[in-house]
């Protein structure tokens, strides 16, 4: 009798565990139906709408055609815009109406009114492919005129001064590129790519916009600088190096220079997205994703999308998820060919998907992607053409 109570208990225990795997497996299958994602595009065509910057503010630059939508106005015989770091102006560099050897720069507000302008600019080559215009907080204005060389204009003062940004190497450099922090205060260029007999280096300097003069304040003998970032109040900046084999380092700089932290990357070749504001990196590899805390060193989150390559990842830490872009990528052509839109749950450690896309986000050179979190779960990729609503249902 005692043997056959303890077979009955048996299986009433093993009933009552398949019932609680049932309900669990049940539970899963559940919630992974009510994951998703959904894609819309912010804009009814396919025309070359660069949805680049927040509030939808859309603006296009095809064949010196310049175009904005919300606030409404165009241009013709522009050679090249840039938008102000809080998304309130955007800066036109265009010919003059008066005198075809004369560039003009004219920066505009979203209710386009022409609140500045720059007249008078010559000896530039419109067709010059370094040329490039900055706009920086405060109505300063930076333009690239030559590989290494930047004119800065200022809203008081107008034309500042021309400054070179030359290596001085003999054997040749990469275009120099310019970044500033959100607020204005600090204005970095770089020479990505120094080429010297023994191979190639790198150099990081600051602008100082009032005295036209250049401070060195880090140089990398062995590496490029694939890509630099600052911090909103300009009080760091974030150095990404490569060397010849495709090892990726992060280094984070004090506004002086000084080395904070660093961190690598697991994977040679990886791409990189850094996040000031967030403290943190995400370095993207094929099909893995990981997210590192710049200052310890510790990771924080892991992707892993099986048979998929990444081409760019985002992580979020108030809604606790990554975000990947799945596809093709190349950064010569400026052109991302995204086959789905992918995330990974941090809190219920699920996989979400989107639906398989076939849609192409292009960016302009020296303006990589970025995301931009409308809302809770809401995002929108920026600095692409053809710009999308992307919506994570969980």
């Amino acid at each position: 009798m005692k043997n056959q109570n303890m077979s009955s208990h048996r299986r009433y225990i093993t009933f009552y565990a398949l019932a609680l795997l049932m309900l669990f497996f049940w539970g899963d299958v559940r919630l992974a139906q009510s994951q998703s994602i959904e894609v819309s595009p912010l804009l009814r065509s396919n025309a070359a709408q660069t949805a680049s910057f927040a509030n939808e503010w859309n603006l296009s630059l095809e064949n010196g055609r310049f175009q904005s939508t919300s606030p409404d106005f165009s241009a013709g015989g522009v050679v090249d815009f840039d938008v102000s770091p809080d998304n309130r102006h955007v800066a036109i560099l265009r010919n003059s109406s008066a005198d075809e050897s004369e560039l003009v720069i004219e920066i505009i507000n979203r209710e386009g009114i022409t609140v500045a302008r720059h007249e008078g600019i010559t000896d530039v080559d419109p067709a010059d492919p370094s040329l490039k215009l900055y706009l920086l907080a405060g109505g300063t204005v930076v333009l690239r005129d030559n590989i290494v060389t930047f004119s800065i204009f200022t809203h008081s003062r107008g034309f500042v001064d021309r400054v070179s940004n030359s290596s001085g190497s003999p054997d040749g450099e990469t275009m120099s590129r310019l970044i500033s922090s959100a607020d204005g205060t600090q204005v970095f260029v770089y020479n990505p790519r120094i080429i010297r007999q023994q191979g190639f280096s790198s150099r990081l300097s600051r602008l100082n916009i009032e005295d036209a003069a250049i401070e060195n304040l880090f140089v990398d003998g062995s590496r490029e600088i694939l890509n630099l970032t600052a911090s909103n109040d300009g009080a760091f900046v974030y150095v990404l190096l490569g060397d010849p084999q495709n090892n990726v380092e992060l280094i984070k700089l004090a506004d002086d220079g000084t080395q904070l932290a660093s961190i690598s990357a697991e994977n040679a070749g990886s791409g990189a997205y850094v996040q000031p504001e967030e403290g943190t990196v995400t370095f993207f590899n094929q099909s893995n994703a990981q997210v590192y805390s710049i200052d310890s060193g510790e990771r924080l989150a892991n992707a892993f999308f099986r048979q998929q390559n990444i081409v760019f990842a985002y992580y979020e830490p108030q809604d606790n998820l990554v975000l990947a872009i799945t596809g093709q990528r190349s950064d010569r052509d400026g052109r991302i060919q995204a086959n789905a839109i992918r995330a990974v749950d941090l809190n219920a450690r699920s996989l979400i998907h989107s639906r398989d896309l076939q849609h192409t986000f292009t960016f302009r050179p020296e303006d990589e992607p970025r995301m931009h979190r409308n809302g809770p779960n809401v995002y929108q990729l920026l600095g692409v053409t053809n710009a999308v609503r992307i919506t994570v249902n969980r």
